[in-house]
């Protein structure tokens, strides 16, 4: 079956080996490793016929720079993916804060503002503990109504 061969490129920085894409008439498309061997590769002398030294360093550089690109868009995704993460676990420990019933019927709402403000699971906990501690000492401070 004949192929076609594009976009050959050195895949090693001794330049003796080399990737290209093998298109095929059926539609099929392959990427296929390249090296010359001292029986000889036929593949390797098509790519030596068909494309020139510079050619194949063009490509290379189209290779490295789309490489660089993809490399660039992984890791800003990775970042934006432990950014939402993140942001999804404060919302979560907000709501779960947000449940207790102390802080429910706290009327500090200077403390329950910086809980919803909080931007780190840190805050969240030091705030929602200074509201249990001041409900303790309101509680310990006022005299207890079942024993008359």
């Amino acid at each position: 079956m004949k192929k076609t061969i594009k976009n050959p490129h050195w895949i090693n920085n001794a330049r003796t080996v080399l990737s290209a894409e093998f298109h095929y008439e059926d539609g099929r498309v392959m990427q296929a490793t390249i090296s010359d061997v001292s029986s000889g590769n036929p593949d390797w002398e098509a790519i030596k016929v068909q494309f020139t030294t510079e050619e194949i360093e063009q490509n290379t550089r189209r290779a490295i720079e789309k490489q660089a690109r993809e490399q660039a868009a992984a890791k800003a995704k990775a970042e934006a993916d432990a950014i939402r993460e993140k942001n999804e676990k404060l919302f979560e420990a907000k709501l779960e804060a947000f449940e207790l019933d102390v802080v429910k019927e706290s009327t500090d709402r200077a403390t329950k503002a910086k809980i919803r403000r909080a931007k780190s699971l840190f805050e969240i906990y030091a705030f929602t503990t200074k509201v249990i501690l001041d409900a303790d000492a309101a509680a310990a401070a006022s005299p207890d109504e079942t024993t008359e």
